[in-house]
């Protein structure tokens, strides 16, 4: 089919009844809109900045399985992300790959790695054994810039998933695919208000063109909203209610030129906060990261601060043979997580320990649904789900 320009796009958004609005074209919003355009709805999604501009486009291009859970012993969890990241990896083989990892112990006050190395044995067998088996390794050509002081066990070869390319581009490949007629995405298009017309059992949004400065208005049965670290404002904008709301963590990564041994993505074992650090290879850079940091507000989140740079230049120094310093420094990502909690929650703890699972609410009341949470990994399954809630209403 003949592609279409952005006028034509948005004449095409002004004259059609949408069976679904979608607000936020992160990862979320991007794979909801292919389900449903791949189900045969008639789909707008709309984006206030580009596609993938926000937490989409800072991540570790990871397709993690359930590792994390295994800590909290969450074993529905650990098998249920496994088996979504292996899903991807089988049908998304263009974009998805399987990908080893090393583990590397700590020296001191870490785990003992041969209970480390028993974890992994268990993550595998949750994992019906569909990934490569553990194994304690040694020697490998990364040991040449690792500082023996700090980590001299050796390391655990694990496999999980991984990008093939940028996760603004996998954000992307799940919008491009579609441009049939009742198919609209628009990018740089703000939703300003709108309202909920009973009779006509309909909603109407109004838009704004952030590069014209032109206003108009779109219709949709329902609206999904995937705004993600916006979706409470979002929800507020229309006065929704939820038991959901989010909690904000900054993830800081620094890219700095690659070793000629480094390849393989390491990780390695952190005792504050029993997190982890890890060192990643991407095209010509070595990605350092991320930060665990809890923030307030989108705003305070997507901006880098000195004490991220200073902390991930500290953990870099104790691990590796050749000092980094600023200077070496070629680039910064940096993306916040929106965690959902439930929207009476008010603890301070440490982001590493709150679920990043998703959660999606149906109002009761008027045919919106909000979305919480959720990782690259999850990304297939929670567009499933949101389509079947959408389809029996």
């Amino acid at each position: 089919m003949k592609s279409r320009n952005r006028e034509e796009l948005r004449a095409e958004a002004s004259d059609t009844r949408f069976d679904v609005a979608i607000v936020g074209a992160g990862i979320n919003g991007a794979s909801l809109y292919h389900e449903l355009c791949e189900r045969g709805y008639r789909v707008l999604l709309l984006d206030k900045g580009d596609f993938a501009c926000g937490t989409s486009q800072a991540s570790a291009m990871m397709v993690w399985g359930g590792l994390l859970y295994l800590r909290n012993f969450d074993i529905k969890s650990v098998i249920d992300f496994s088996l979504s990241r292996d899903r991807m990896i089988d049908r998304l083989g263009d974009r998805v790959r399987s990908q080893a990892f090393r583990y590397i112990p700590a020296s001191k006050g870490g785990r003992n790695r041969w209970v480390a190395l028993s974890a992994f044995y268990l993550y595998w067998v949750l994992s019906s054994l569909r990934r490569g088996q553990p194994a304690y390794q040694r020697s490998f050509p990364e040991l040449k810039f690792i500082n023996p002081n700090e980590h001299n066990l050796g390391a655990i070869l694990f496999e999980e998933g991984m990008l093939n390319g940028s996760d603004c581009r996998f954000v992307l490949d799940w919008i491009t695919k579609h441009s049939a007629e009742g198919q609209v995405a628009l990018n740089h298009t703000s939703v300003e208000g709108g309202s909920y017309s009973e009779p006509e059992r309909c909603w109407r949004l109004d838009v704004r063109d952030q590069l014209t400065g032109d206003e108009s208005h779109v219709t949709a049965s329902s609206v999904v909203n995937c705004a993600g670290v916006w979706a409470d404002r979002v929800n507020e904008q229309f006065h929704i209610e939820s038991p959901y709301k989010h909690v904000l963590s900054k993830g800081v990564f620094i890219g700095i030129e690659k070793a000629e041994e480094h390849q393989m993505p390491l990780i390695f074992e952190v005792s504050e906060h029993d997190d982890t650090f890890a060192y990643l290879p991407w095209g010509p850079v070595s990605l350092l990261g991320p930060t665990e940091t809890s923030v307030g507000t989108p705003e305070e989140g997507f901006a880098p601060e000195k004490e991220d740079v200073d902390y991930l230049l500290h953990h870099a120094n104790r691990r590796f043979t050749t000092p980094v310093k600023h200077s070496d420094i070629t680039m910064l990502r940096t993306g916040i997580r929106p965690l959902a909690v439930e929207k009476d929650y008010h603890a301070d703890v440490y982001p590493l320990d709150l679920s990043r699972r998703f959660q999606l609410v149906a109002d009761a009341a008027k045919p919106w649904v909000s979305t919480y949470g959720g990782k690259i990994t999850g990304c297939s399954q929670f567009a499933r789900k949101v389509a079947d809630t959408l389809a029996k209403r």
